[in-house]
């Protein structure tokens, strides 16, 4: 059952193999959370990539005006895809807004099973780009994400080291 929800609702799992698919679904627990409840907290490490089955989250930061929505999860939606995929600890919280169930596939399955579909590293790139787009397209968002007061240094490198970067622009051909 979780299977056919999976394939049919859940866009990063469209095409998977049937037995790849059941060995995900297999690892992984469904966990059923109540409104309020926070399945991550802003700066946790995240072991898992969630998949909401039933219900809604939302990803929000806090800045001084409070807690700053960022987007908000339904049925199919993922998350924990940024964290996973850069190492970094979760950029938001992530508290249930009506009853949900969620189903959370743990980083060993992500990594030897999504991570080895190119499809599926495709589709969390789109998912990623998406959602970057979404925040930077409001900058108090972005602001409120980074922590600062303005978003000018979001794009700022860092480095532990001094780097220079050339860049050749030869026109549009």
């Amino acid at each position: 059952m979780i299977d056919d929800f999976l394939r049919s609702k859940v866009r990063l799992f469209e095409g998977f193999d049937p037995g790849k698919l059941g060995e995900i679904v297999e690892g992984s627990q469904v966990e059923a959370y109540a409104p309020g409840e926070r399945i991550a907290h802003a700066g946790d490490e995240v072991m898992f990539l969630g998949v909401v089955l039933e219900g809604e989250v939302i990803a929000t930061v806090e800045d001084d005006d409070g807690a700053r929505e960022l987007g908000r999860f339904a049925a199919g939606d993922t998350f924990g895809e940024v964290a996973l995929m850069s190492g970094e600890a979760v950029l938001a919280d992530l508290t249930v807004v009506s009853a949900c169930r969620v189903m959370l596939v743990p980083l060993t399955l992500f990594q030897s099973h999504v991570m080895a579909e190119p499809r599926a590293v495709q589709q969390i790139s789109r998912t990623i780009g998406e959602r970057f787009r979404t925040v930077m397209a409001d900058p108090a968002k972005a602001a409120a994400m980074v922590r600062k007061e303005d978003a000018d240094g979001l794009l700022t490198l860092k480095s532990e080291r001094p780097e220079c970067i050339l860049i050749l622009n030869c026109g549009s051909s």
